[in-house]
């Protein structure tokens, strides 16, 4: 199965999700788009990736904050740990946390690549002798 027929396969899932075609996301800026009020309290905020197109799905009340910050960051930084973090700033006074993702990939059999061990691996503290806190506040110690 090549990259067009796996897009073309999970396009009405992910479509009907989001309420967007496809063809919208985009890479210079990552578009952010209203949600339907129907879905805008079941789903807050949703955002989908495909190679390095990305779209984010919302709250009507939140896109005018979330363009900017969205706009601003490369899918990579969209969809990491810093992502969030600058996502929250818009959904946190609103009570809406975006700790996650919750991630569906698709991939068909030829094409996809295991992890060997998905488990956590716990740093000892001797190993973040060098860590800057400042900026890893967030972080356990």
């Amino acid at each position: 199965m090549n990259y067009d027929r796996l897009v073309a396969s999970v396009r009405p899932w992910t479509e009907g999700r989001l309420g967007i075609s496809l063809p919208e996301a985009g890479t210079d800026p990552i578009p952010v788009f209203a949600a339907s009020p129907q879905r805008s309290d079941l789903l807050p905020l949703r955002a989908v990736r495909f190679g390095d197109a990305a779209a984010v799905v919302a709250r009507s009340s939140w896109v005018q904050h979330l363009q900017p910050i969205v706009g601003g960051l490369h899918a990579d930084e969209l969809f990491s740990v810093f992502g969030t973090y600058e996502l929250a700033r818009v959904t946190l006074p609103d009570g809406v946390g975006v700790w996650g993702p919750s991630k569906y990939l698709f991939a068909d059999e030829a094409s996809r690549q295991t992890v060997g061990d998905h488990l956590p691996a716990r740093v000892a503290p001797s190993e973040l002798v060098d860590v800057d806190w400042d900026i890893f506040w967030h972080c356990f110690r």
